[in-house]
């Protein structure tokens, strides 16, 4: 599958953009007056230069059509988690609480103030629903963040379905980008020779990398999921056009304060996206790249403040002998997406992109990075974006008949561990939201900052960023007297 660009890019380019930048700009409230001036103006020039070309007249949707796709965003967001409305997993725990401390506290939140140690975590997913909750209460910012996931949802529905011209493939292709998943369940059953229980969380088969499905980024992971999609519709939407060009610098800024792993999944595809004979004067020009530079810079050394402390290192390092780890690899490559793109391959559906996305995948399985082999997870988001969309054309095609079939059940196998999800949804009770801090959390009634995951904290003192910062506000305790200790 080739990507058909948008013959003029439209609203929904822009809507994509503003979706990913609005909290950078709201993150430039995390430095002092001057430095937060400087910053959030040359957030809007750097947005402004972004826009350039944007017709914004142009393919707007009807109102039919919006709202239907807005109804199933908000329905399938709030079945997710989104909201508290009804059972949420367990890893919601966390984002409520990062949302919690980002409303109880002045920016930047700390958790210990002599020296001080700071919330420094990906907090672009959060800091929209964070600066209306302190108008609202965190309750308030709770059903903010729900509709703030629904608008990110629906426009990565809208544009999936853009790329395509015929009524049924765009109905397939917000199926497959919202169900779309590996042989998990085969693996699943290779490795623990039974079935699995109704509810059961079933991706971690491998047990050191997972690829998620796409159900299973919408019910645990949205903040960096959504980054990783909508990123992505801008690559396919815009393929080698000029407006691509004057939109990288926007998201190489933006992405990474959602999600530096989504960014690192999504840059190869910029790189191929991009006409570089024709458009690299456009890419580095100041007008498009000068003011992003100037603005990913301190967003760049907050992300990475302590990063030396996450775990890393080569995944076949953890097998006792390279056959082992092997034979592993190649179970997991073909279960996950390598018998997919081979059937693919035999209905002529072979294409650059598709090459691309696929030898991503071959190759982030072999590194290890996060306490939770984050990276696998969360860079491959991307490339599986683009393997789903590649299996619209040949599932409604004219290719053989036989092979066709197997595509679809290859697909429909592909369904295990979303109804796995959905079960889970089903039969697990409703929580309410909880409103502890990350110190409560991880830490248990005492606090213990010891226990709080190094990838959510940092010491800022003796940095230049410290220099640049606000001063950094104590987060103050919960209502709550016990809150329950998390240990994922």
């Amino acid at each position: 599958m080739m990507p058909t660009p948008a013959r003029t890019p439209s609203w929904l380019d822009a809507a994509l953009c503003s979706y990913l930048a609005l909290p950078v700009l709201i993150f430039c409230g995390w430095f002092r007056w001057p430095v937060a001036v400087v910053l959030g103006l040359l957030t809007l020039v750097g947005w402004r230069a972004a826009m350039a070309g944007i017709r914004w007249r142009e393919a707007w949707p009807s109102a039919k059509g919006a709202a239907a796709v807005l109804a199933i965003a908000l329905a399938w967001t709030a079945f997710a988690g989104g909201g508290h409305f009804v059972y949420a997993n367990a890893d919601w725990y966390t984002r409520s609480a990062v949302l919690r401390d980002l409303v109880a506290a002045p920016w930047p939140p700390a958790y210990r103030l002599d020296p001080a140690l700071i919330l420094r975590a990906p907090v672009g997913f959060y800091l929209p629903s964070a600066l209306a909750g302190m108008l609202v209460g965190v309750r308030g910012a709770d059903i903010v963040l729900y509709a703030w996931s629904a608008l990110g949802f629906a426009l990565f529905l809208a544009a999936a379905a853009s790329l395509f011209e015929r009524p049924a493939h765009k109905r397939l292709a917000c199926l497959l980008v919202t169900f779309f998943g590996g042989l998990d369940m085969v693996g699943y059953l290779l490795m623990q020779g039974h079935w699995p229980a109704v509810g059961e969380h079933i991706q971690w088969w491998m047990q050191l990398v997972q690829y998620s499905s796409e159900v299973t980024l919408m019910f645990w992971v949205p903040n960096h999921a959504l980054p990783a999609w909508l990123g992505t519709m801008l690559v396919l939407r815009l393929w080698r056009t000029p407006t691509l060009a004057r939109v990288a610098p926007l998201c190489a800024a933006a992405v990474p304060l959602w999600s530096p792993l989504a960014a690192i999944g999504l840059a190869p595809f910029f790189v191929a996206g991009i006409a570089w004979r024709r458009d690299w004067r456009l890419l580095l020009s100041p007008q498009s790249s000068l003011a992003w530079i100037v603005v990913a810079l301190p967003v760049a050394v907050y992300l990475t403040l302590d990063s030396a402390t996450i775990p890393a290192g080569w995944l076949f390092s953890y097998f006792p002998s390279a056959v082992l780890f092997l034979r592993v690899y190649v179970l997991f490559c073909m279960l996950q997406f390598g018998l997919l793109a081979l059937v693919l391959y035999r209905l002529k559906a072979d294409s650059p992109l598709l090459r691309l996305a696929v030898a991503i995948l071959l190759l982030l399985p072999l590194y290890r990075f996060g306490l939770s082999n984050d990276l696998p997870m969360r860079a491959s988001i991307p490339a599986l974006t683009v393997l789903a969309l590649a299996c619209v054309e040949p599932l409604l095609g004219n290719g053989e008949r036989r092979w066709r079939a197997v595509l679809a059940g290859l697909l429909v196998a592909g369904l295990g561990p979303s109804v796995q999800e959905i079960e889970r949804t089903l039969i697990k009770p409703r929580e309410p939201q909880p409103m502890y801090s990350m110190a409560e959390l991880y830490g248990g009634p005492a606090g213990r900052l010891d226990l709080l995951p190094p990838h959510y904290v940092a010491r800022p003192d003796g940095t230049r960023l410290g220099a640049l910062l606000r001063p950094p506000a104590l987060v103050p305790p919960s209502v709550v007297p016990e809150p329950a200790k998390v240990t994922r």
